[in-house]
């Protein structure tokens, strides 16, 4: 693992929001989700950031068509998967807000108005909102993150931050909260930069009760992308470096942020490990109870299936671990 380039160009007065789309053999869906976010129902100006990732199924030929839109900007570069692609967008970003979109996803049409609009009411580092999956043009479940009216988390909140979506998508954030942070590269699960780093990093955040995404569902590619060379332990990788990106930018492990490694360590870790050979879940059990261990913080307010969850790792029970997401 290296840290990625960081360049933060000075934003414009006439760029409210930077959208960041990696595109990456996507062409079934690309049109689709690319008309979703030009076409958005909205007083602000947007900057449209296509950053093709070395697609080799004609992605890029569909980007070129879109080249003459003022306010789109397509970038070129050989695979460095989401994360590199990512960052390349951040680097070129200008707005006072960014946005991640994926390039098989879709914006509701009214997404960005609603989230900008309450980010400037409530001077919000963070907007985020429901969501749905899809297959095709189907609905393959209820809404996800449902609730019934906007809610607002104060900065000082991190118990109540800490128990919103992970995902990188369906939220718009503070360009700054990234001027000294960018995406793991090289690893899975790099969302899990949300929560570790983000949340605890920003001010107040805004979660609305509307759809302000739609995502759609390949459930086996990605079991299989994950299958494919042990990708899966980078579970256990990302947020090891994680913690050495919070070092370096002095943020301090709090109880809250505590509870959450129990959890990211614990259940997730052992249910996203379940088919792997015992010796490889042994091994990433063994370096996740030393890397908690190692950051214990001074006080901790554990209720009791985060205690059973702690008692796992320091008695080393390794049976537990791998039952504990049941």
């Amino acid at each position: 693992y290296e840290k990625a380039n960081i360049i933060n160009p000075p934003m414009q007065d006439d760029v409210v929001l930077s959208v960041i789309v990696p595109v990456y053999n996507t062409r079934k869906y690309l049109r689709q989700c690319l008309n979703s976010v030009i076409h958005q129902k909205t007083a602000y100006t947007m900057q449209i950031i296509l950053v093709d990732d070395g697609s080799s199924d004609g992605s890029a030929d569909i980007l070129k068509t879109y080249q003459s839109n003022k306010s789109v900007t397509i970038i070129t570069q050989k695979n460095q998967g989401p994360s590199g692609a990512r960052n390349q967008g951040l680097n070129r970003a200008v707005g006072q807000y960014v946005m991640f979109v994926d390039s098989d996803d879709i914006l509701p049409l009214d997404a960005v108005q609603k989230m900008l609009s309450k980010a400037f009411e409530y001077g919000a580092d963070i907007v985020g909102g429901g969501s749905r999956r899809f297959i095709f043009n189907r609905w393959c479940s209820k809404r996800q993150f449902k609730i019934f009216q906007d809610v607002v988390i104060e900065q000082w909140d991190i118990e109540n931050k800490m128990k919103l979506t992970g995902y990188l998508w369906g939220k718009i954030y503070n360009r700054t909260l990234f001027n000294d942070i960018r995406l793991p590269e090289n690893l899975l699960f790099e969302d899990t930069l949300v929560p570790m780093i983000l949340y605890p990093k920003s001010g107040k955040i805004v979660w609305l009760a509307g759809d302000v995404y739609w995502y759609r569902w390949h459930r086996n590619e990605i079991v299989q992308t994950h299958k494919e060379g042990n990708r899966s332990i980078d579970t256990f990788w990302v947020v090891e470096v994680l913690l050495r990106e919070r070092n370096d930018l002095n943020m301090i492990i709090g109880s809250y942020e505590y509870n959450f490694l129990l959890f990211q360590l614990g259940p997730m870790n052992s249910s996203r490990l379940a088919s792997y050979d015992e010796e490889i879940q042994r091994a990433v059990f063994t370096l996740s109870s030393a890397l908690l261990q190692k950051h214990q913080p001074a006080k901790k307010k554990l209720n009791e299936q985060q205690c059973r969850i702690e008692q796992i790792f320091l008695t080393r029970d390794f049976q537990g671990w791998r039952d504990c997401f049941r």
